[in-house]
């Protein structure tokens, strides 16, 4: 399914970027309108995205840097199983 997703940092900075908690948006970007709010930290919400999706090297890191250091970022139009989607709780 191809989704957007956006990360908010709050806006405190702690001492490890990793551990930070992040609010994520999840929603579809085609078809049928959806969106899920999902709690997570900085580091599972990088290792998912890495892990269990084909973005390449470049676009993780730009959205590691977006998000360490604008405390937002967004991936627009990106594949993801429905595997991984059901897993963090997104249906539709």
């Amino acid at each position: 399914m191809r989704v957007n997703i956006r990360a908010r940092l709050p806006q405190q900075n702690g001492s490890d970027f990793r551990t930070l908690p992040v609010a994520v948006t999840i929603e579809t970007a085609r078809g049928l309108k959806a969106n899920y709010q999902h709690a997570t930290t900085a580091a599972e919400l990088l290792l998912l995205l890495d892990k269990r999706t084909d973005l390449n090297a470049a676009v993780l890191d730009r959205f590691r840097e977006e998000l360490k250091f604008t405390h937002a970022a967004k991936l627009s139009n990106i594949e993801m199983s429905e595997e991984v989607l059901d897993d963090i709780g997104f249906f539709v």
